[in-house]
């Protein structure tokens, strides 16, 4: 099996990590390469997804290998990044780079790429009435899945991604809440922001 390995320095919190795990899962899910994730702060991915053990060096998570990049002595992680980034130049997996290998490997990178571009999203608040529900040790991810599942989003991203953005991130709280159909991720996430839709 093919390995692809990514490395994210972590700048601007959730913007970077989101979009690094979302091209890890992506390519271990779809393109079933097998992928490093390597991050020089686990803790802030452990706060999207809670799973994650922060102080772990490595450990797997739908099928992506999170890997720590610790700092030598004297020197932050991100050195570390970037001295594993300088010995994986010319390696056929290497996302940071743009190293596509042969033909095939690129056209795979390229389909990858494609599913970056903006999630499908509705526009306004919605129609008619849902009523959604939040339970207890539900994440952000989860979150997002139970949306597109009730027809309230368009997509999973749309709303995760929105998620990522937010600073400082949202809190959810278990209940029932009155949201409608077919609403855009900005509308479904100030509904439940709203303490007035919040049913039981």
């Amino acid at each position: 099996m093919e390995r692809w390995d990514i490395f994210c320095r972590v700048v601007d919190n959730y913007g970077d990590v989101g979009v690094s795990w979302r091209l890890a899962r992506a390519l271990a899910r779809e393109h079933r390469k097998d992928v490093r994730l390597w991050l020089d702060d686990v803790a802030v991915l452990a706060r999207l997804r809670p799973e994650l053990d922060p102080g772990s060096e490595g450990q797997r998570l739908e099928g992506v290998e999170v890997r720590l990049a610790r700092g030598v002595v004297g020197r932050p992680a991100h050195h570390r990044l970037e001295q594993l980034t300088r010995r994986a130049v010319g390696l056929p997996g290497l996302v940071a780079g743009g190293q596509g290998g042969a033909n095939g490997s690129a056209r795979q990178g390229d389909a990858v790429i494609e599913r970056f571009t903006p999630a499908a999203d509705y526009s306004g608040t919605g129609t008619g009435e849902v009523t959604f529900m939040i339970h207890e040790g539900d994440t952000g991810s989860s979150i997002a899945q139970n949306l597109v599942d009730e027809g309230v989003t368009a997509s999973y991203d749309a709303f995760y991604d929105l998620l990522l953005e937010q600073s400082p991130e949202p809190e959810f709280h278990p209940g029932a809440y009155r949201l409608a159909e077919e609403m855009s991720a900005k509308a479904a996430l100030d509904a439940l922001m709203d303490p007035a839709n919040k049913l039981a």
